[in-house]
């Protein structure tokens, strides 16, 4: 059984998270309504932060770490329909409703602040102004839930270009460290089985456009080549771009074959007569 610790009280002055996205909305949080009561939670990799159909108690704020959302279809096949990152919210249904709707569990050692769903109901009718704060990142979760089913889930864009748009979405920071997930996660998100992920991953470190680092769950990531990967998410590129090798000139008069001009081999004298011959190539198409 994965577990999770309780920390105590949470401390904005060793929040790791100062300068993210939900760091501003707590920081207000505490210093208007004061005596609001905050508990940070560290979760190993595997852990439960909630439970499908469980009370909604409270709102989980990503400190560090990462947190897939799962849900069923309605043959009770789970699919991962969201991965929350360092600064992301989990739980705002828990503003509006009785039950969460979807289970999230912890990618790799994950360290929330939780606050009591009572409690800040309370606060944000008592402090107006954190609505709209709120409301800003209510809107950049389902901007991000959107954007996720157009760049992911689409089954008309190859899985290739879908896959390149996954990795850039786990790239931590701004640096080129990339979050490493097992095949299952990155299958379950993408609508693919595990062997095809593993054959277009293994196409990614050949081409050297990503070096897998680090051993134990939690502390793999790959090195990656930003610039490559998003020429392959952008363009869909079925191929890292490489310049292609000049072919020889023919030997015989310096022309060739158009017919020939995807292939290896050079066109000869015999391939020549037999085209023009058969009328399929015109002769102006030679060059």
């Amino acid at each position: 059984m994965k577990r999770s610790y309780e920390l105590g009280q949470f401390d904005c002055g060793s929040c790791t998270a100062s300068g993210a996205s939900s760091c501003g909305a707590l920081a207000a949080l505490i210093s208007a309504a004061g005596m609001l009561s905050f508990k940070s939670y560290v979760f190993e990799p595997g852990a439960a932060l909630m439970q499908r159909g469980a009370p909604a108690l409270g709102v989980h704020f990503v400190v560090s770490g990462a947190v897939k959302l799962v849900c069923e279809d309605f043959v009770g096949k789970e699919r991962i329909v969201r991965i929350v990152q360092d600064g992301g919210i989990i739980g705002l249904e828990a503003l509006t409703e009785s039950r969460t709707r979807h289970v999230a569990l912890a990618l790799d050692e994950v360290r929330t602040c939780w606050i009591d769903a009572v409690r800040l109901r309370d606060s944000l009718q008592r402090v107006p102004e954190l609505q709209l704060t709120l409301l800003r990142q209510m809107q950049a979760a389902l901007h991000e839930a959107e954007s996720w089913i157009s760049d992911l889930a689409s089954g008309t864009v190859p899985a290739r270009v879908r896959l390149a748009r996954l990795l850039l979405r786990l790239r931590l920071g701004g640096e080129n460290r990339v979050r490493r997930l097992n095949l299952s996660d990155v299958g379950a998100i993408l609508g693919q089985t595990p062997e095809t992920v593993c054959r277009a991953l293994k196409t990614f470190t050949r081409d050297k456009v990503l070096v897998p680092q680090g051993g134990g769950i939690g502390q793999r990531f790959y090195l990656a080549d930003i610039e490559a990967l998003h020429l392959i998410a952008r363009d869909g590129a079925p191929e890292v771009a490489r310049v292609e090798p000049v072919k020889p000139p023919c030997a015989k008069g310096g022309k060739r074959c158009p017919k020939c001009a995807t292939c290896d081999r050079q066109p000869t004298v015999n391939c020549m007569a037999q085209a023009v011959a058969a009328s399929d190539v015109p002769a102006e198409a030679w060059s």
